[in-house]
């Protein structure tokens, strides 16, 4: 694969690295991917745009809850990046990381990830959970899953329409403080369907980044609780 990096208006910088091809050979190996050029843009570098958002809302420390991760994106690229080249508050501050999908193939595909990225010396020193449940039990399962009280930093990466997104996030937002969704849906359009809801329950809707992927326009959304916002 040729080397890569992006300094532009899609994100921070990300070069072609040890955890980056070792991510995308195995992937392939397993068919998760027919491309490893397109992963790396479609997953790796979109995964990747959760930086910018993340060092802006975060300075205390913290839990990646990946909901409905599938082969385990957002998630794992992400983790990577901040363990690898992210910024140092967040490399030092970041717990540990849940990957939770309600299909148990996808929750294995996920633990072989982290399995093989682990056997070639990486992440070994980050507790990551690969966990198969229904969005609605994560509510019963986190406090034994989270010591202390860190942020919880919930992530979903175009699971459902926006009319879904909501009934998969709700059972989570009275314990989760802050939910990090990528989108490539209008940003008005969403705005106007669902930030009336949220506004009722307390939460606050806000765009957080607007990027370009290749010939696409992607976007990442923040939902807060405003009573329980972190200064």
């Amino acid at each position: 694969m040729k080397d890569k990096g992006m300094t532009d208006e899609r994100g921070s910088p990300l070069l072609k690295d040890q955890w980056v091809e070792e991510l995308l050979r195995y992937w392939k190996r397993k068919g998760f991917i027919r491309s490893e050029e397109e992963a790396f843009e479609d997953l790796i570098l979109d995964s990747s745009q959760l930086i910018k958002p993340l060092e802006k809302l975060v300075s205390s420390p913290f839990v990646i809850i990946d909901v409905g991760t599938g082969i385990g994106v957002p998630g794992i690229p992400l983790t990577l990046h901040i363990r690898s080249s992210g910024p140092l508050h967040l490399k030092d501050k970041l717990e540990r990381v849940i990957l939770v999908d309600r299909q148990g193939r996808k929750v294995r595909a996920v633990a072989g990830a982290v399995n093989h990225l682990r056997g070639k010396g990486l992440l070994r020193d980050l507790k990551i959970i690969p966990l198969k449940c229904e969005v609605e039990e994560l509510v019963y399962l986190l406090p034994s899953l989270i010591q202390g009280k860190p942020l919880k930093v919930l992530l979903a990466r175009a699971v459902a329409p926006p009319p879904d997104i909501f009934h998969l996030v709700s059972p989570l937002m009275e314990r989760g403080d802050l939910f990090l969704w990528q989108f490539s849906h209008r940003w008005e359009e969403l705005r106007e369907t669902l930030e009336p809801t949220f506004n009722r329950l307390g939460l606050r809707l806000e765009l957080i980044h607007a990027y370009k992927l290749g010939d696409k326009k992607r976007y990442v959304i923040a939902l807060r609780k405003e009573e329980n916002r972190r200064e």
